[in-house]
């Protein structure tokens, strides 16, 4: 069993239409809470050693002190925390301890960020809700390049993306990186992602991208494969007992926490409504660690729709959506299909 608990420090100066951690403009943790967090999780992580990580999120750049919390991390439970690198580039770019930020990262041995693209200008921006979001991500490229960062780059596919295939191939000339890589973006039942659903790709388009990869000799396999396996028809044909036991038995044997800006501690990932345990200031270590030793795995547990909940006759018999929309897992497909037949449970947040 591994755990993750992701640390809301920060919020994030975009409010992506596609997030599914619901991340936006939220008020920092201030630094004192922030101190007082890692005091009382340190002995936990310890206690559970390498199965347990943290993250920093949404975004630790937004928060004034970030340097001092990347350092105060570092210095303390570097052996603990994961360093995801996904940024907007916006509060970096405005920041003058930058150059510091990064010296750090490259000290600690995270020299990486990773930089999203929604498609071309207008429409990025328009996902991000941001109008500074796609030129602000290319400033940011070819800021971290200079300074010794290896840049990742990641394009989200929907219908938009499908659209800005040119200005994407355009985009991959203009800015330096190590890598780039195409995402299906996944499905959680919240109102944010249920209006993406709109822009969402078919798998009847997904021949576009195909032979834009194909064209570029950019390795296309795996994409392929999670658009044959999970596209809805697909899904929904293969539905049988030993298909949805065979799901089950292979979920990532993984249990998600979070810790908000108060130190509320919850059960469940940041972008659904999680099950409060307490609140970190009135817990010991020891519970804190019950807590999490007591925890099942959570990889498929969106907390308003729990598939272990529903019967494998109800989940057969689930009406397909006018659209043969992919996904990046089963889960997803699932979470849409369901909320269709029941609209009213994705719009409790």
């Amino acid at each position: 069993m591994e755990y993750n608990i992701d640390i809301l420090v920060a919020g994030c100066n975009t409010s992506c239409q596609h997030c599914y951690v619901n991340g936006g403009y939220e008020k920092s943790m201030s630094f004192e809470n922030y101190q007082k967090c890692i005091q009382i999780l340190k002995p936990v992580f310890e206690k559970l050693n390498k199965t347990c990580s943290f993250t920093l999120d949404n975004e630790v750049y937004n928060h004034p002190q970030a340097l001092e919390i990347l350092q105060l991390t570092h210095q303390t439970v570097h052996d603990y925390y994961f360093h995801h690198g996904s940024t907007t580039g916006i509060a970096l770019m405005n920041r003058k301890d930058k150059d510091d930020i990064l010296s750090l990262l490259i000290k600690y041995d995270t020299p990486y960020a990773g930089l999203t693209f929604h498609g071309g200008k207008k429409h990025h921006n328009e996902i991000v809700h941001n109008e500074q979001g796609f030129d602000t991500l290319k400033d940011t490229a070819i800021y971290l390049h200079e300074k010794g960062i290896k840049v990742f780059l990641s394009f989200m596919i929907s219908q938009y993306l499908i659209n800005d295939l040119a200005a994407i191939d355009q985009l991959l000339h203009e800015i330096p990186y190590d890598s780039f890589y195409f995402v299906i973006p996944n499905f959680m039942p919240t109102t944010r992602m249920m209006k993406y659903q709109k822009i969402r790709l078919t798998y009847e388009d997904y021949s576009i991208l195909f032979d834009f990869m194909d064209q570029r000799h950019i390795d296309s396999a795996q994409i392929k494969q999670q658009a044959a396996s999970f596209n809805e028809k697909n899904i929904l044909v293969s539905l049988n007992e030993d298909y949805l036991k065979k799901f089950f038995a292979n979920e990532p044997k993984q249990a998600f926490f979070k810790v908000d800006q108060q130190l509320n501690f919850y059960y469940g990932n940041t972008g659904a409504v999680s099950q409060r345990i307490g609140n970190l200031k009135e817990m010991t270590s020891e519970e804190i660690l019950d807590a999490i030793l007591q925890a099942k795995p959570n990889y498929y547990d969106s907390s308003l729709i729990h598939l272990r909940n529903y019967s494998h006759d109800q989940l057969f018999h689930l009406p397909p959506s006018d659209k043969n929309y992919v996904y990046p897992d089963i889960a997803s497909c699932l979470y849409y299909l369901i909320l269709k037949q029941n609209p009213v449970i994705g719009f409790l947040q």
